[in-house]
């Protein structure tokens, strides 16, 4: 798979050189769960780790693009976020208070996983980010190609609505993928301030809470690309925030840019100019391990690396990946505060076609392409192929990986490859590991790609839950009760809660689908739990057992209480 390829030829013939080298320095036995083969690299920090040919983000929407569902049109409007709302989302701790505490949780929301915005947990977010509307040379938003339709959707409105009532920003990705058209747009002054005027109003229009750049471009030919972005992203967010002091002006970038100057992002220019900066920390197993199986966002476990000259391994028994997230972080630390910084993390993996069940094992060449496989695909994955499935634990990466046969017919999975399968992933633990890092380092947040991936599986909401959060999932209807409640609903979107109260009077609090009313009392004595049923539409009725211990009843016909 040509995903991320490093632009000078003679720099990737070197580094796979080097893992040659280090494999044989290590010793690494086939079928350990160790990385075998080309697959142990080790990076001191001064290793320069030359930017991708093609960035993650655009590989994703390469897949995406052409099957991106057409929306219908926005038909409501957008209600703005109110000033105030769960204030500690919107100025999100860096060093957290004792409680509550958030830090910021960055959702991407693919144009082609929009419709599933009602599967998310808005209150476990801070900002959702919709990905995204592509921009040209001239500064001009493309209306003719995908994401363009999913900006004006309903769906869209649906969930910028959904994150304001939770009191999360909810911000616009502008992005371009090509590197002259993002050379041609930040070298020139007049196609600068034409996109910024344009970025502005696209906030506006949509009552939105900031901006991401989303531009994965390269320095080979253009020596002016580098300087060029710090000056458009320095002028954005002098624009942003003149007109919006609160809103949000971010930027992703590789997860290696941080390990020398001379790349796209040149890290310690950025940092002073933005809010926050994205790592995305993903789509690593095509440099650390290229034509083999690998993990896609490793870690670095161990605190032995090799020299700089990569020719004294005597006793690394578990070298770190070349990409991974622990030396990444190592180094944005080195050239931004922890407050800018976000991790990103991957939702999705990666199943590939390879000659052998060992860990790291040589891609089929038969099957050259690996297939990305989202959180959701995952979990049904290892459902299909549990009984002849092998695999474990990198312990290296500090992330799981299984493999299996898929034989030439009657494939549980239904493939049918005649071929070793082997799947690398994260799972809700090796996620943690990540938001460990996230909070030992003291960084701004971390951030998912991307929102839709896990399809209702609650189990990385929960890991969000326990690990980024102190805001609980659980809403206070309030009041104060001493039996438990009885709850009916009388027409759709509806709830009605009834409660004993501490005076022991029958009280009442009703949801109509965004709030719950105030508590009102209905009177009486009453000694036991309140029972109600809902017997037709607007039709409630209560029952109670009353000092007397006689069954005592109130009716609600939609309008009053009898």
């Amino acid at each position: 798979m040509p995903a991320v390829l490093l632009p000078n030829a003679m720099t990737r013939v070197s580094l796979i050189a080097i893992a040659i080298v280090l494999v044989a320095c290590t010793g690494t036995q086939a079928g350990s769960k160790a990385p075998s083969d080309a697959s142990a690299l080790s990076r001191p920090a001064a290793i320069a780790i030359p930017d991708p040919a093609v960035g993650p983000h655009a590989i994703e929407e390469a897949r995406h693009a052409a099957t991106a569902p057409l929306l219908a049109p926005a038909t409501t409007a957008v209600i703005p976020l109110r000033a105030g709302a769960r204030p500690g989302l919107l100025q999100t701790f860096v060093t957290p208070p004792a409680s509550p505490f958030h830090r910021e949780v960055f959702g991407f929301a693919p144009y082609w996983s929009i419709t599933e915005n009602a599967q998310w947990d808005y209150r476990l977010l801070s900002t959702v980010a919709f990905f995204g509307i592509t921009i040209e040379a001239n500064g001009n938003f493309n209306t003719t190609v995908s994401g363009w339709n999913q900006w004006n959707s309903q769906d869209l409105v649906n969930t910028i609505n959904s994150a304001h009532a939770a009191g999360d920003r909810a911000v616009v990705v502008v992005k371009q993928f090509n590197h002259t058209t993002i050379n041609n747009l930040v070298t020139s002054p007049a196609n600068t301030q034409a996109a910024i005027t344009n970025i502005i109003a696209a906030i506006q229009s949509k009552g939105l809470d900031g901006v991401n750049i989303d531009f994965e471009g390269g320095t080979d030919g253009f020596p002016n690309v580098q300087s060029g972005l710090v000056n458009f992203m320095s002028q954005l967010s002098t624009q942003v925030h003149a007109k919006w002091p609160t809103a949000e002006v971010s930027i992703d970038t590789y997860s290696g840019a941080a390990s020398w100057d001379l790349g796209f992002f040149k890290i310690d220019s950025l940092s002073p100019v933005v809010d926050a900066m994205f790592i995305m920390a993903y789509d690593m197993s095509f440099e650390d391990v290229p034509g083999h199986s690998g993990p896609n966002a490793p870690m670095c476990a161990s605190s032995q690396r090799c020299s700089v000259a990569f020719t004294d391994c005597t006793g690394l028994a578990t070298p770190c990946y070349v990409f991974n997230d622990t030396t990444s972080v190592t180094e944005y630390l080195t050239k931004a505060p922890a407050s800018k910084i976000i991790l990103g993390v991957p939702y999705y993996g990666y199943k590939f076609s390879t000659v052998g069940s060992n860990p790291n094992s040589a891609i089929q060449p038969q099957y050259p392409t690996p297939v990305a496989d989202n959180y959701a695909n995952i979990v049904s994955e290892l459902s299909c192929s549990l009984q002849n499935r092998g695999g474990g634990w990198d312990s290296t990466a500090q992330s799981p990986w299984v493999t299996w046969y898929s034989p030439r017919a009657n494939d549980p999975c239904g493939e049918n490859l005649w071929t070793w399968r082997q799947l690398y992933y994260d799972t809700p633990a090796s996620l943690g590991m990540k938001y460990d890092l996230v909070n030992q380092s003291n960084l701004r947040g971390a951030g998912m790609w991307a929102l839709g991936y896990d399809s209702g599986v609650p189990d990385l909401w929960n890991e969000i839950a326990a690990k980024l959060t102190t805001v609980t999932v659980w809403d206070s209807v309030g009041g104060r009760m001493t039996a438990d409640p009885g709850i009916a609903s009388s027409a759709s979107g509806k709830l009605d809660a009834f409660v004993r109260g501490n005076d022991n009077a029958l009280w009442h609090s009703s949801w109509d689908g965004t709030t719950w009313s105030n508590w009102e009392s209905l009177g009486g004595v009453i000694t036991s739990a309140p029972a109600a049923v809902a017997v037709g539409t607007n039709r409630l009725d209560v029952f109670v057992r009353g000092q007397d211990n006689a069954l005592w009843h109130r009716t609600w016909d939609g309008t009053t209480w009898a």
